[in-house]
């Protein structure tokens, strides 16, 4: 990003962008399954601590653009769907900033019972 202190001096970075140019992307990633077979702690990682990270985009008078990607590695699209579901419903109803997402789901080579990539892209409007 520009930095105004830097302006004009050897720690200027030739290809700094504007911050009203710029995107912040939280990326989190979750997979149903790891090497130890299917992953406990998939359904907390999924519901939590998301929506701290959502807070502070949505309000950080900082950050101008947001957006929140959550790569899901599932058995199914089904279950991606299911799951994306209820994460977006429990955010909206925490009153947590999240605009209509663009999704994206591709088959994968089965690894540990992971058969789907499944990508969601959400803008994040501030408070």
């Amino acid at each position: 990003l520009v930095q105004p202190d830097a302006a004009q001096t050897l720690f200027e970075p030739a290809d700094a962008v504007a911050v009203d140019e710029s995107l912040w992307l939280e990326v989190k990633i979750v997979s149903q399954f790891t090497t130890e077979g299917p992953n406990a702690s998939y359904s907390s990682q999924l519901l939590s601590g998301i929506s701290q990270d959502l807070t502070k985009l949505a309000s950080d008078p900082q950050i101008l653009h947001a957006a929140f990607l959550v790569i899901m590695f599932v058995a199914s699209d089904e279950i991606a769907s299911h799951d994306l579901r209820i994460w977006e419903e429990r955010c909206l109803t925490k009153g947590l900033p999240l605009a209509a997402p663009s999704k994206r789901s591709l088959p994968i080579t089965n690894r540990l019972g992971n058969a789907l990539l499944h990508a969601a892209l959400f803008p994040v409007p501030h408070f």
